[in-house]
């Protein structure tokens, strides 16, 4: 969201039975919805909140080249739709805030890197043995492979400094982007289980700013987290209940 406007990438299948993909946008305000472009290509989406980042006069995503594996395209569009402009990068990238890019965890065996997008400067990112990274550019998480799952989660700066301990093996970090507002890690830990078989969950917040992790819920039965928002529901089936905390709101 930009400028008091949403943007959101729509898919359905067409008359053949292919999926189409379009970019859309509305005001937060009032007003129906307007389709911006669907010259999309084959849009590379993650979960992530960059996934669509407008800047202020354009709107920016990552897009597969074909079947090939060795370039990214980077296309954008101006906010008020138009035509689209495509450049092609080496290499798998995505997006993780104008104007940065980092490896995209699609290929593995690619060095880790972020590519400023206004000066075609890479950086290489230091990355600790047997650790899975998610990354952005303020933070990195380290979650440990299958060989050293006691360790738990962690957090550190791409250059290696200020790690932090998040979180023990039994809880697991909720949001695909690492420290939510530059900030705050969402977890959640198993708890137990009701009579009807609905899995309880423990909803938590690790606060990098403080060191420190606090309670949200002590049973959730559902949990999500992106962007400035984290969400849980309470109860199951008919009895469901979702609650949401806007982390803005935090001091």
């Amino acid at each position: 969201m930009t400028g008091g406007r949403l943007f959101w990438m729509h898919s359905a299948d067409n008359a053949s039975g292919a999926v189409q993909s379009s970019l859309w946008s509305a005001s937060i305000s009032s007003g129906s919805a307007t389709m911006l472009t669907s010259d999309v290509g084959q849009p590379l989406l993650s979960g992530s909140r960059y996934d669509l980042e407008p800047t202020t006069d354009r709107l920016y995503w990552i897009s597969a080249d074909g079947d090939r594996t060795d370039v990214t395209q980077l296309r954008a569009v101006a906010l008020i739709g138009g035509p689209v402009s495509i450049r092609t990068l080496t290499g798998a990238w995505q997006l993780i805030g104008w104007p940065w890019l980092v490896t995209a965890p699609s290929d593995p065996h690619a060095p880790l890197q972020f590519f400023n997008l206004q000066t075609d400067v890479v950086t290489r990112i230091t990355v600790l043995a047997n650790k899975l990274v998610a990354r952005d550019r303020v933070w990195c998480r380290l979650l440990p492979d299958h060989r050293v799952r006691h360790e738990g989660t962690d957090l550190v700066r791409p250059d290696g400094m200020d790690r932090q301990h998040v979180a023990d093996k039994y809880s697991t970090p909720i949001a695909n982007d690492p420290a939510l507002l530059d900030r705050f890690e969402p977890l959640l830990a198993p708890v137990s289980q009701t009579l009807a078989g609905t899995s309880l969950f423990r909803l938590s917040l690790y606060d990098t700013h403080r060191r420190t992790q606090v309670q949200i819920d002590s049973a959730v039965s559902k949990a999500g987290a992106q962007g400035d928002y984290v969400w849980g529901a309470t109860g199951d089936n008919e009895t469901l209940t979702w609650h949401a905390l806007d982390l803005r709101t935090l001091d």
